[in-house]
């Protein structure tokens, strides 16, 4: 094994010096990529919280509107009946003859009461609840198509610029257009705009994370300690320091001279050096990895948090009358449902075109491969760009499966992990509202709470997590997915006052924006040298193109039983499978394989099947960003 991963590091070393896309960053481009997120991330968690608790308004509202009207009942939606009075005669609610208050508290009710709709179906006959669920799985579903057919051309020209850049425009528009969409019954419209802003930004995240790699190795510290290995080498023309070489200009495996190799103590001792200064690049980079996996999450809830509080304040000031929701409450103007929440996600999408477009302009240009195709028209142009990009992400899969089975176990663990807790994520908010009809007030301290408290866990941890490596970071990885297990089976079998919602966004937000920036960093130091484009492109497929079966399995069993509670329930079962899966996976092992593939003990005659998947393999003809 030592021989192999001495192999693999003289590789590495030739690949440094032929790898086009090793630009070195600066502090200029690390706030552009740190700034890019800093803009997505408030959008993101508007549309999960603000913008779905608006859709669920909206249909919640038409429904109201049936023949059986609303009821109120103690905190939750199967607590028991509420009675007040309505002009001193005791009811339940007021009735038809007063429809200008028939969302107003009737007299001597507790405030503890919530209104829900008796009859809880659309005109399409589906539950209003299924409109955001649905959503969801529509977005996902698309977004796993785009990324299965496109995600893995983001080192393919200007792609990775292009994907964040069109990402941009939509989180930054769609927010304008769904300002003017302000009647009950045009829900679909904001469902429409809420699915392409999800589709947009889970799309635009993956080019994102494909900056990761290659800013990771070309940051100023790993470039210091990639000289500092080279120091015993020569210089080039050009100022490069490059490693001995034999008689014959071959790099050896431990960058000395085959002629004396193994002759004397100094020549061993000088070996024992180099692969020292090898194993230094190495921490170096995946200490940078991490470091950088955390703290642009870090800083993108931090600017979440900003953001929050102007919503906050817009909400608050938009209905001074009743700031606790945007239903009517004496004039019965539908036009009013959700005002102040429309102009809380305007806020959020402008704050996405500044930083977004701002962070977009630092990002610099890089070397990159051109397509592998002449001119063609539009037309044919996107389906030959789908043919390659599909026909690179099976090849990513063949390879892992031949070369690298434990990553391709991690890749199918974080399938199972997403599609359970993406699910319980993305449908929180509709559950709240209607299990405990959580209004604008109890979403603004949701998001507040939820971003402050992910700010902090990933402070936290980001200095613990940027030390481990291998094994220890593995099972910091498993004991937080664990922990993960209690919030599906929480929401189904508690829930049952509303101070449990805010405890759980408290807790699960210290804890579960660190699940992803994990995996992130034991990829890093289990991925082959080189083949990071691909492989980056592949876990991000896994993390996101599969959410859309949770979301199904939810919207299923909502419509059969009635209750959304079954249906979250029912996400405990993909974490269990995902948690089976994890326990499988060897660190050890991985890093083996890594190594062999580093080192060339698959390839034929210096050939290896998978070239083309070798950020080396590209032509410097075009640029890439």
């Amino acid at each position: 094994q030592p021989v192999v991963e001495a192999a693999s590091e003289a590789r590495i070393r030739v690949s440094d010096r032929d790898d086009l896309t090793l630009v070195p960053t600066d502090k200029r481009e690390l706030m552009s990529w740190y700034l890019w997120d800093c803009g997505s991330s408030p959008i993101m968690a508007t549309t999960i919280s603000f913008w779905s608790l608006l859709i669920t308004q909206y249909a919640k509202y038409e429904v109201a509107k049936n023949v059986e009207g609303i009821v109120w009942r103690e905190h939750h939606t199967a607590g028991a009946l509420c009675e007040g009075t309505c002009y001193g005669t005791p009811c339940g609610a007021y009735d038809g003859a007063y429809p200008e208050l028939k969302f107003v508290r009737p007299e001597g009710m507790p405030e503890s009461c919530q209104w829900f709709p008796v009859n809880k179906d659309l005109p399409t006959g589906t539950d209003y609840s299924n409109t955001v669920v649905l959503s969801n799985v529509a977005g996902q579903l698309g977004c796993g198509f785009f990324l299965v057919f496109l995600g893995s051309l983001g080192d393919f020209g200007s792609m990775r610029w292009n994907g964040l850049a069109l990402g941009a425009f939509v989180l930054s528009f769609a927010p304008i257009v769904a300002l003017f969409i302000s009647e009950t019954k045009d829900y679909a419209w904001q469902a429409a705009l809420f699915v392409a802003v999800i589709v947009a930004h889970l799309c635009a995240q993956q080019m994102f994370d494909a900056y990761l790699p290659l800013l990771a190795k070309a940051h100023p510290r790993t470039i210091a300690a990639r000289e500092a290995r080279h120091s015993s080498g020569t210089k080039t023309a050009k100022g490069c320091v490059e490693p001995p070489k034999t008689a014959n200009g071959c790099v050896e495996p431990n960058g000395l001279d085959s002629s004396a190799s193994g002759t004397n103590g100094k020549e061993r001792a000088e070996a024992e050096e180099a692969a020292d200064r090898d194993a230094a690049v190495s921490k170096t980079r995946q200490e940078v990895a991490s470091e950088l996996a955390f703290f642009a999450p870090a800083l993108g809830f931090g600017s979440l948090t900003l953001v929050v509080c102007m919503q906050m304040g817009i909400i608050f000031s938009y209905n001074k009358e009743d700031a606790k929701d945007d239903l009517p409450r004496q004039a019965g103007d539908p036009d009013n449902v959700g005002g102040g929440l429309r102009i809380a996600i305007l806020t959020a999408g402008l704050w996405a075109l500044v930083c977004c477009f701002w962070g977009l302009r630092g990002l610099r240009t890089r070397p990159g491969r051109p397509l592998p195709f002449g001119n063609e028209s539009h037309s044919t142009l996107g389906a030959s760009m789908s043919k390659l990009g599909f026909r690179r992400t099976l090849m990513t899969v063949r390879m892992l499966r031949a070369q690298s089975p434990e990553l391709l176990k991690l890749m199918l663990g974080q399938i199972f992990s997403t599609t359970g807790n993406g699910t319980v994520v993305t449908s929180f908010v509709v559950f709240v509202q209607r299990e405990l009809n959580a209004d604008n007030v109890d979403m603004v301290i949701i998001v507040l709470v939820g971003s402050m408290s992910a700010c902090l866990g990933l402070l936290l941890l980001m200095p613990i997590v940027k030390r481990l490596h291998g094994k220890e970071l593995y099972r910091m990885f498993m004991a937080l997915k664990a922990v993960t297990l209690v919030w599906p089976v929480w929401l189904a079998l508690g829930f049952t006052q509303k101070w449990e919602m805010f405890a759980l966004v408290v807790i699960g937000g210290v804890l579960n924006p660190s699940l992803l920036p994990t995996v992130r960093s034991i990829f890093q130091q289990t991925c082959p040298h080189g083949y990071e484009a691909s492989m980056f492109s592949l876990l991000g497929i896994c993390t996101v193109a599969f959410v859309w079966i949770g979301s199904a399995v939810l919207a299923m069993l909502l419509s059969a039983t009635g209750t959304m509670r079954w249906g979250i329930l029912a996400q405990a079962a993909f974490t269990v499978v995902a948690l089976w899966i994890f326990s499988s996976f060897d660190f050890k092992k991985a890093q083996e394989d890594r190594a062999r593939i580093e080192s060339g003990e698959h390839e034929v005659d210096g050939v290896g099947e998978f070239d083309e998947l070798r950020a080396e393999s590209q032509d410097s003809s075009l640029t890439s960003r």
